[in-house]
């Protein structure tokens, strides 16, 4: 049942997000709404290790976090990966184009290698099935998560600038370069 909150959240956020999109314009560069997106995601991860401290006595929690987990999560999503196809397409030569966009999709798979994984870590030991006893490991998962994500999300911060100026073709001093292809 949980599983399809992420294409409900898609189908809902994705024409919001098209609006918005139209509404700032140039205003959010291609860079700065990818960082957004993988801020979204940081926060769905975070929004996922909070459950340690919001739990019934007996170790169990709302079903609303999931809820909402899967909103950060779809609208992250939705954020990184159909920009990041929009900008291979704008981006990078005509004649590399699909040889860069199969690298793209590649990745996704890889993705779901390493998904994979990393879910091992929050395989309860055989036998336990005290919630007690399971959603520390869980949310302990998803708290490492979340600080990995939100490492990368400064790190695409920091870089905004330098990706913008490489993206606009000029140099620092705002001079016209000569694209290398």
């Amino acid at each position: 049942m949980y599983t399809l909150l992420n294409p409900f959240w898609i189908v809902l956020c994705s024409p919001l997000l098209a609006a918005l999109y139209n509404k700032v314009g140039d205003n959010l560069t291609m860079p700065t709404k990818f960082t957004i997106g993988m801020f979204l995601c940081a926060a769905g991860f975070w929004l996922a290790y909070l459950p340690t401290f919001f739990h019934t006595p007996t170790g169990m929690v709302s079903a609303w976090w999931l809820v909402f987990i899967y909103m950060f999560q779809s609208i992250g999503e939705l954020m990184i990966s159909g920009l990041g196809l929009a900008m291979v397409a704008a981006l990078v030569p005509q004649r590399l184009t699909g040889f860069i966009m199969g690298a793209w999709f590649l990745t996704s798979a890889a993705s779901f290698i390493i998904g994979g994984w990393i879910a091992t870590f929050t395989a309860a030991p055989e036998g336990v099935t005290d919630p007690l006893k399971t959603l520390p490991i869980y949310t302990g998962t998803f708290g490492k998560i979340g600080i990995a994500t939100t490492i990368v999300a400064v790190l695409m911060l920091i870089t905004i600038p330098k990706l913008n100026q490489m993206m606009s073709g000029k140099d620092k001093d705002g001079e016209m370069k000569l694209a290398h292809v």
